[in-house]
Formats: structure tokens, C-alpha cells, sequence
């Protein structure tokens, strides 16, 4: 797949960390010389992330031996870093354990399409994968040592696992996710629903609807499914529950540390955020936008907006829109501290460029986020899962897990918003293979944009050092 970190080899070699890679990459070093006890308290998340990179790191440190053993001239013995040292686990090896990782994510997500779309074409599915790769918000990270490029790829692993029936290894790789970052258990429950929709559909007596055909909205569905695992549960949640082993992990991680956030517990506390719900609608509705974005998709959209009936079209359209208005004051009334004094984000400038508009703009970005984002993918995304069976309840579910794993959220990244934008690519209706292709150009030419200004386009930091500019 194309990357950052191998169309441009020379920087995942850099010694130079960026943001909140000082922290990952120094409790990674601290396991690689054997200090299991230490963990550093300024660090939010699982030590998934640096499990996996202590491995990589190992594997690296035997080529190393191999190859000096084997071509003593060019590759001198002395030259291997001996384990547990800093270099044997530098920030060059570690970053570079997301070339094999972004590797698989492509991977995953190609298996994912060709078991939901199986009438899809090889090249689809993989144009489609590569535009979930290539997502703007996630490939950037590719560049650096975060936990975004192994979160994603094993929640993606899980979700192809269990289209196989594969229930319990699916369930034990969306566990790694979550000891990757705590809300990827909360992003594993989609695959969880749309496994149990499956599986309720798999023991059906003859003549009985499929769950997504039981009824034209998400909660006659979820009638319909109750009625089948009551019936048979032995058939259905007895097949499926390892998926619900992410989160009894993360109930369980929250019980015992009194909160999800392991450590900066102060800075990281939960809330109530429900501009991200706007924010996510307005993203994954761009994302969607030049592959699928055309008039039947519209037709669906407005239909959407208004109602079953088209005398509710304005009454939908002005409660979005009202709701989407009152989600943005309330988030942007109050920003996080870490968005008022990190000028590196985006984020810092796209606030100040709000302050300077005034409520207008809010106005005008509600509308398009209650139109374009909840009724565009919406309509379209139950188009998608309806034809592969998750249906109208698996949308809706998937509108529940992202109000779960984003409304608590304090920072407002946009790289949270990542696990949604691939979901909807993948679940939707297979796209044109030019419209996908013009997709994946269009995110080439913006990572190349990205990167040019994180590398060449430095500044001086407030606190003297050099400061870059990311998401």
C-alpha cells in the first residue's frame, strides 16, 4: 500500500519526536530494557501500542544479528545495537512498525468489502481499502508513533474475522484494540451487532425475514432480533459473545482505575461534547462525498431529512439543524484548554477562525452537517447494509457506538473520527471504480500536502523549540 513511511523512507529514521511520541516511545524503551514496573503517569492509554512495537523491535534486533553474522563486511557485528539499549529501540525502529501494520489494515479492509459486497469486483474492493488507508486523518499518522495505525488495523482484522465466523479470535484482536486505545472497545460493537444479526439469520426457521427485512425502521428490527435470540439463544449469542470481550475489558479497566483515561486524569476527564456529533456528521459526509455523492443519492438524503412522509421534510430539516446549532455553541462556547494553547493543531486555527465569524457561520455549518451528514449517509448507509443484512438496526447501531465514543471526548481531533469514516466506506454500496480512484487521488495529493507542511514548514514554538503543524 502507499504510505508515507515508505514513499519516504528518511523520515521514520528521524530521532526528532513530535507531540505525544516523547511519551510512547519512552514507556516503549523502558519495556525494551526491562522495566516492566515503570509506566509513565502522563500516558492515557493501554500498553497495547508498545507490546506490539517491543516485538517489532525484537524481530529488527535478530535481522540485525542475522545479517551481520551473515555479511560480517558491509554490516559489522559491533554495529548491532546489544537489546535493551536506546538505539535497538530507537524512534526510527518504532515508527517503522507501521509499515507492516498499515500493510495489514489495507488487507483487512479489502476482505471486509469482499465479504459484504461478495457482487463487488476485486478492483473495488481494493481501491476502496486503499481510500480507508489513505484517509487523510489516519495516514498522517503512518508518519509517527501513535496508536492510530494499530488501533485501526486490528479493529479491521476483527471486523473480517468475524464476517468469516471466526467469533473467538475476532473477539481476542478487538481486545487487542482496545489495549491499543480504550474507545476502540467501544468501536468494536458494530461488529459484535452486526455478527449477532448474522448469526439470528443463520438459525431462522423457513419463511422468516431476514432482520433486516422484518421491518422498515431500525426498532422494528431490533424487535424482530430480540425475538430471535429469545428464541434461540443458544444459536446466536452463544456463537457470538467472545465479540463483547472488548467491552467487558474496558467495564472492567473503568472499575478498577476509576475512569477510562489511565493517567493525566485531569486533562482527560469524560464530559458531554456533543459537537463532536456535528463534527463527525460534517467529516464522514465530506469522506463520502466523491465517491458516492450523486442525485439518487441526494433523493435518498432529502427523503431522509424530512420523514417517511414529505410533509415532516421541513420540520426534519429545521430540528437537525436546531439540534446541530445548539451541539456547536455549546462545544465551541467552551473550548478545551488544550485547543486554546496547542497552536500546532489545526483545530487551534479552524476555533479562532469560528471566533472571528460569529454565530453565522455556526448557523450555516449546522445546516449542512443536519442535512448533508445525518441524512445523506444515513439514507446511504442503510441502502449498503440492507443489500450485506445489517440493515437499518446496524446503521443505527453504528449511530450509537459513534455518540458513545465521541460525545465523551474533551479534544476535539479529528483523527477520532477516523473508525467512522471507515466503517461508512466500507458498509456502503460499492462505488464506481473511477469515483474511487479519483478518491484515492484526491487523499494522495492531500498527504502530500500535510506532510510538506509538517516537514518543511516548521515554526518556533512558544516554549523555544520547533513546533509542526498536524491535525
Amino acid at each position: 500500500m502507499i504510505s508515507p513511511s515508505t514513499s519516504c523512507p528518511h523520515f521514520p529514521f528521524s530521532h526528532s519526536p513530535d507531540q505525544d511520541e516523547p511519551f510512547h516511545a519512552g514507556q516503549t524503551a523502558a519495556y525494551c530494557a526491562g522495566r516492566w514496573s515503570h509506566w509513565d503517569p502522563k500516558i492515557t492509554t493501554p500498553p497495547g501500542l508498545y507490546v506490539l512495537a517491543l516485538g517489532w523491535a525484537r524481530g529488527v534486533h535478530a535481522a540485525r544479528r542475522a545479517a551481520s553474522m551473515l555479511l560480517p563486511a558491509r554490516l559489522p557485528p559491533a554495529s548491532t545495537p546489544a537489546w535493551g539499549s536506546a538505539a535497538a529501540c530507537s524512534l526510527g525502529v518504532l515508527r517503522f512498525v507501521n509499515v507492516p501494520l498499515a500493510a495489514g489494515g489495507f488487507a483487512a479492509a479489502t476482505l471486509v468489502h469482499r465479504a459484504l459486497h461478495p457482487k463487488a469486483s476485486a478492483d473495488v474492493a481494493a481501491l476502496t481499502a486503499l481510500a480507508v488507508a489513505l484517509l487523510p486523518t489516519h495516514s498522517f499518522f503512518t508518519w509517527l508513533f501513535y496508536t492510530d495505525v494499530a488501533g485501526l488495523t486490528l479493529l479491521l482484522s476483527a471486523w473480517a474475522l468475524s464476517l468469516r465466523r471466526r467469533y473467538l479470535l475476532a473477539g481476542l484482536v478487538a481486545t487487542a484494540a482496545a489495549a491499543v486505545r480504550q474507545t476502540h472497545a467501544v468501536w468494536a460493537a458494530p461488529i459484535a451487532l452486526g455478527a449477532l444479526i448474522a448469526a439470528a439469520d443463520a438459525s431462522r426457521l423457513p419463511g422468516t425475514p431476514r432482520i433486516a427485512d422484518a421491518g422498515a425502521g431500525a426498532a422494528r428490527q431490533a424487535v424482530a432480533l430480540g425475538r430471535a435470540v429469545l428464541a434461540r439463544p443458544g444459536a446466536t449469542l452463544g456463537s457470538v459473545w467472545p465479540l463483547a470481550l472488548p467491552q467487558a475489558a474496558l467495564l472492567a479497566l473503568t472499575l478498577w482505575n476509576g475512569g477510562v483515561a489511565l493517567g493525566d486524569k485531569a486533562s482527560h476527564a469524560a464530559g458531554a461534547h456533543a459537537a463532536q456529533a456535528v463534527y463527525a456528521a460534517a467529516f464522514v459526509a465530506a469522506v463520502l462525498a466523491l465517491p458516492h455523492l450523486s442525485r439518487r443519492s441526494v433523493r435518498l438524503a432529502l427523503h431522509d431529512a424530512g420523514g417517511p412522509a414529505g410533509g415532516h421534510f421541513a420540520r426534519g430539516v429545521v430540528g437537525r439543524a436546531a439540534g446541530g446549532w445548539l451541539a456547536l455553541r455549546a462545544g465551541l462556547a467552551r473550548p478545551h484548554p488544550f485547543l486554546l494553547a496547542d497552536n500546532r493543531h489545526y483545530t487551534f486555527y479552524a476555533w479562532r477562525a469560528y471566533v472571528r465569524a460569529g454565530p453565522g457561520a455556526v448557523v450555516g455549518l449546522a445546516l449542512a452537517a443536519a442535512g448533508c451528514g445525518a441524512g445523506w449517509v444515513g439514507a446511504l448507509l442503510r441502502v449498503g447494509a440492507t443489500a450485506w443484512g445489517g440493515g437499518a438496526l446496524w446503521v443505527a447501531g453504528l449511530a450509537a457506538t459513534a455518540l458513545a465514543a465521541l460525545v465523551p471526548a474533551p479534544l476535539v481531533e479529528p483523527r477520532y473520527w477516523t473508525p467512522l469514516a471507515a466503517y461508512t466506506l466500507l458498509a456502503a454500496p460499492p462505488a464506481r471504480p473511477l469515483r474511487l480512484a479519483a478518491t484515492v487521488g484526491v487523499w494522495v495529493v492531500m498527504n502530500a500536502a500535510l506532510v510538506h507542511v509538517f516537514l518543511d514548514r516548521p515554526f518556533k514554538a512558544s516554549g523555544g523549540g520547533v513546533g509542526r503543524f498536524m491535525w
